[in-house]
């Protein structure tokens, strides 16, 4: 008597992988969604409109400023009347000097207000005290290392956008699927296109592109990026992007 062997069907995939990569698919697009915010709510204030030291006063103390970011580097104050227009004004030199709000004490100098020395930040800061409504306060220096999340102008958006970059990084440290890329030339994405590019174009574009449903499966045409080619195309992305937002933002001023 001879024994005939059947090949067993193979086993339907099971409903925790397709839910994973659901999972995954939300999560990334939830990442995307935020980064994009983010970019837009610091678009306003990169387009600003140039305004006088005696003007940012007179909107602090008519209620009209919502938001207020000093930047210590460029001694330079933005404030928004809480849409999408921003002014700023150049505090340095002798365009503050007498305009400083009076709070009753007597500087160095004699005079009533003004900051002493270089203490500009003193002045914001008094500045603001005369607002009849509460003013968020936000202070850009130059030595932030992700400077473009400073930008943002609410705190909870900031915190999320950074949190989202933080995460994006340890999944392309940690995830093996990679599609266009290896790690290293991921890295030097992350590193090289600074302002939430990196993290962005790894959530759209790893494993597979985040509106594919289909299986995971390599490039059509080509192998992943080594580390040397990421290096190259990351510098020629970056001077690409330097020149379109340069255009952009000017066309929007």
């Amino acid at each position: 008597m001879s024994v005939i062997e059947l090949a067993r069907p193979a086993a339907p995939a099971s409903a925790p992988r397709a839910w994973g990569r659901w999972l995954d698919t939300a999560l990334r697009v939830v990442g995307l969604s935020i980064l994009v915010v983010a970019w837009v709510s610091v678009v306003p204030a990169n387009t600003a409109v140039q305004r006088s030291p005696a003007q940012l006063l007179g909107d602090l103390k008519a209620g009209k400023a919502h938001a207020v970011q000093y930047r210590n580097a460029r001694r330079e104050v933005r404030w928004t009347d809480g849409g999408l227009r921003w002014y700023w004004a150049d505090i340095s030199g002798v365009g503050v000097r007498g305009l400083a709000p009076t709070n009753g004490a007597t500087t160095d100098d004699g005079s009533q207000g003004d900051p002493p020395g270089d203490d500009y930040r003193a002045w914001v800061a008094r500045s603001i005290a005369t607002s009849p409504r509460h003013v968020s306060y936000q202070e850009i220096d130059a030595s932030q290392g992700l400077s473009w999340i400073g930008q943002v102008p609410w705190r909870g958006l900031s915190l999320a956008a950074g949190l989202t970059s933080i995460a994006a990084f340890c999944l392309m440290l940690g995830r093996s699927n990679r599609r266009f890329g290896n790690r290293w030339a991921w890295l030097w994405f992350f590193v090289l296109l600074g302002n939430g590019v990196g993290p962005f174009l790894f959530l759209l574009l790893e494993p597979t592109l985040v509106w594919e449903r289909g299986p995971y499966r390599p490039f059509p045409g080509r192998t992943a990026y080594s580390g040397v080619t990421g290096l190259v195309v990351a510098v020629g992305l970056k001077i690409v992007l330097a020149f379109a937002t340069g255009i952009a933002l000017n066309q929007l001023r």
